[in-house]
């Protein structure tokens, strides 16, 4: 992995995007007791779409298993 020299700024805050992060982008900041940061992209879902993959757990394990190919799902089917 190459370094990358991120300079703070008088409020100590970093500018990413030239690093690939995006605008609005969301992380899980792990602080390492060495003084390191460890941020990883993090994904956020709604209570409405946790309700759904609860409803629908035969969905979530099709999706899952990665054989998912674009086609429409049924929902209501049992």
């Amino acid at each position: 992995m190459a370094e990358t020299l991120i300079e703070l700024d008088e409020r100590g805050r970093a500018a990413l995007k030239a690093h690939g992060a995006k605008p609005g982008a969301r992380y899980i900041a792990e602080f390492l007791p060495d003084g390191s940061i460890h941020l990883t992209p993090a994904v956020i879902m709604t209570a409405a779409e946790a309700a759904m993959w609860r409803h629908n757990p035969q969905v979530a394990a099709y999706l899952a298993a990665g054989s998912f190919d674009g086609e429409e799902i049924d929902l209501d089917a049992s």
